[in-house]
């Protein structure tokens, strides 16, 4: 009798951790973002010790910031692969250690349809003795990596980038998350004009900018506030970034 029931608690203890590894598998799942999911798909292109910083997807491309030294901060290479069927080759790199490069987007900036590649850099800068976040803009065509935009700061001192056609004027736009004093944060958007970029709008104070979202032509959803999750909606009007009553 007591074989069985040990056999039983036995029974039971396996069925027990079988239910707990299916449930950690669902949750571990969940939390998977999408870059993660795709950044998968290119480790075997890597070589060993380096890490990806950061990478974007355009078409059958994908270009990487890379790690060698096994930073999780800041990268030291750019990297191009290419979709070879359900393999990615990788195809171009280039020495990107004195510009400590932590992010990278592909837009179509000025409106010419062709991609750039915009890549956050910290770095100091001729005229600008400061170590702080700057924005480089590439274009990569034929195997060749040229810089279009080398500024040496934009208005402010801002912690994140991303792009997107929010406006109709020709070309996507950028969306700094810029200091604002304290522990708030704004919002300000560029645009490209001629040989560079312009302001177009800034936004009042937020705590603590955690996500943006393009909804449609000139409507953008900010999600602020670590805390409590807060959102709001935004529309650009007469130089300004200011709040709408709704998605509508």
């Amino acid at each position: 009798m007591r074989k069985w029931k040990k056999c039983i608690w036995i029974a039971l203890g396996i069925g027990f951790m079988a239910v707990l590894t299916v449930i950690a598998v669902m949750i571990g799942k969940s939390f998977v973002s999408p870059s993660a999911t795709v950044w998968k798909e290119w480790k075997p292109a890597l070589h060993k010790g380096e890490s990806i910083i950061d990478g974007v997807k355009e078409g059958a491309s994908a270009y990487l910031i890379i790690s060698r030294k096994g930073r999780r901060d800041y990268g030291d290479l750019l990297v191009v692969l290419e979709q070879k069927g359900s393999r990615w080759e990788r195809v171009y790199e280039n020495d990107f250690e004195e510009l400590h490069p932590w992010k990278i987007e592909a837009a179509d900036v000025d409106g010419d349809g062709t991609q750039e590649l915009l890549t956050a850099v910290n770095k100091t800068a001729h005229y600008d003795p400061v170590l702080k976040n700057r924005l480089f803009v590439f274009n990569y065509e034929n195997g060749i990596l040229t810089k279009k935009w080398t500024g040496s700061a934009f208005t402010g001192e801002w912690i994140d980038f991303h792009v997107g056609d929010l406006l109709p004027i020709p070309g996507s736009e950028v969306i700094f998350t810029e200091q604002a004093g304290g522990k708030k944060e704004k919002l300000s958007i560029y645009y490209w004009f001629d040989f560079g970029f312009v302001k177009l709008a800034e936004s009042d104070s937020y705590k603590d900018i955690i996500a943006l979202t393009i909804m449609k032509e000139n409507l953008l959803k900010v999600t602020y506030d670590k805390k409590y999750k807060r959102t709001a909606f935004l529309t650009v009007l007469d130089g300004k970034i200011v709040e709408t009553a709704s998605e509508e």
